[in-house]
């Protein structure tokens, strides 16, 4: 191997890259490799209609769909759970917190999620955007459009309507389906989560698992759970309900920490 050669290409590189502030280095110093999802008009490599690569990145996808309901005018009930290796410890002492994502515990475990979709505001010096992730974890930016103060725009022609005065934060597809973002909980307040999925005159309703009940104590601190799904209903009654349970682990000096974690998705609900 020409180890000189070698060489100069990595210098070459790092000029390059150095030269433009949109292109981050591999040394994990920008947003770019820490995105725990699939982004759109990327390069990604699958042999499987559920895993999904992205080289630049080097993150893994996995989703599966664990229920699916047919629904009235193309709006299907679907519960969708993915994994994104992206997803990181930010401090073992208090820990798995999604990078890219809520600064909140994951009810699943490591680096998994179910989410009905979500969305962050986020200030920049060259303008605001919306940053969304989809229930079947893709990511996309959508960007302020020029002289409209709350309307926002992505590549692929999503239309995000964000106005806080109206307490109105609107997704709306190219297929018409429109997702109402309505809550963010009462300790996670940067991400606002879906609360109605429409299309067609049909809607999905998510309802979340909020309060102080929500939240457990750890040696870290008081860590909420006020993301995650209570039950989702549509327009035809039928209604998924998710049951929690806490567990202890990570013992750490004489308490230890609780967690919250998923136990079950039933339909029909379990009689109480």
């Amino acid at each position: 191997m020409n180890w000189k050669a070698t060489g100069l290409i990595v210098v070459s590189w790092v000029a390059f890259a150095m030269s433009f502030p949109g292109i981050t280095l591999a040394d994990g110093s920008g947003a770019i490799y820490t995105e725990a999802g699939i982004v759109p008009n990327s390069e990604t490599f699958s042999t499987k209609s559920d895993e999904v690569i992205d080289p630049l990145r080097g993150g893994l996808t996995l989703r599966y769909t664990d229920m699916s309901f047919p629904g009235n005018g193309g709006l299907d009930l679907n519960i969708i759970r993915t994994y994104n290796s992206k997803r990181t410890y930010l401090g073992a002492a208090i820990g798995p917190i999604f990078r890219g994502g809520p600064n909140n515990h994951s009810t699943l475990g490591y680096g998994w999620d179910i989410t009905f979709g979500r969305m962050q505001y986020v200030y920049g010096d060259d303008g605001d955007s919306i940053e969304i992730e989809m229930p079947d974890a893709t990511l996309n930016t959508a960007l302020q459009v020029p002289g409209e103060p709350y309307l926002f725009r992505t590549r692929d022609q999503w239309l995000v309507n964000w106005n806080p005065t109206a307490n109105t934060r609107t997704l709306t597809l190219p297929d018409g389906t429109i997702y109402s973002f309505n809550y963010h909980g009462n300790y996670e307040v940067h991400y606002w989560y879906a609360t109605s999925i429409s299309k067609n005159g049909n809607t999905i309703a998510i309802n979340y698992f909020a309060g102080d009940v929500s939240c457990k104590a750890t040696e870290a601190g008081l860590l909420c759970y006020d993301h995650a799904p209570d039950y989702i209903i549509d327009t035809l009654g039928r209604r998924i309900n998710f049951a929690y349970t806490t567990v202890k682990t990570g013992i750490i000096g004489a308490g230890g920490n609780i967690y919250l974690r998923l136990k079950n998705i039933s339909w029909p609900p379990e009689a109480s």
